[in-house]
């Protein structure tokens, strides 16, 4: 092999290695909490349900991401209802970049009927509808079983995101 060949070889297989540097600074994504818990008065983690994630046998009925909520009470009054702020994306198509200013676009305030006995736990299963997937809850307020009401002070977050595993059958 002459000289020539040689030099256009290395050029043409050195190229591509070259143009893949990329010298910009990584992208760090933030990563939200599992396991709702302290300073808040519940703890919470949530479960992506079994089966698709998106639900659309009819087409008049919206979309919708099945959750299972596990609760854990942490005080001793017994919880009678939550209020919590679902956010997350429809199930449009869409690129969603990676970085740190990236909001969700759709959020929804759901009441969730559940009893809790003080310390204690309960499941309970959920369907966000209109949303395809779900990026986190907030937990906006509570109803105790004596007519009292807790709800979050502003400066205060009690905010968990869904567990990245998915069950794929039932319990």
């Amino acid at each position: 092999m002459n000289r020539t060949t040689l030099t256009f070889l290395t050029v043409l297989l050195s190229a591509p290695i070259a143009l893949c540097q990329n010298t910009a600074q990584p992208v760090i994504a933030e990563t939200l909490p599992l396991v709702m818990g302290a300073g808040c008065p519940v703890s919470l983690q949530i479960q992506r349900g079994h089966g698709a994630m998106i639900q659309t046998a009819e087409p008049q009925r919206k979309p919708g991401q099945h959750l299972q909520l596990h609760w854990g009470n942490l005080h001793e009054k017994g919880i009678a209802g939550i209020t919590i702020e679902v956010r997350g994306y429809d199930a449009s198509a869409r690129v969603i970049p990676a970085d740190r200013s990236n909001t969700a676009a759709l959020k929804k305030v759901f009441n969730v009927a559940v009893k809790i006995d003080g310390h204690g736990k309960a499941t309970t299963r959920f369907t966000a509808q209109s949303f395809g997937t779900i990026s986190w809850i907030d937990l906006q307020a509570i109803e105790y079983v004596d007519g009292s009401r807790w709800s979050l002070s502003r400066g205060e977050t009690c905010r968990v995101a869904p567990s990245p595993l998915m069950l794929v059958a039932e319990r």
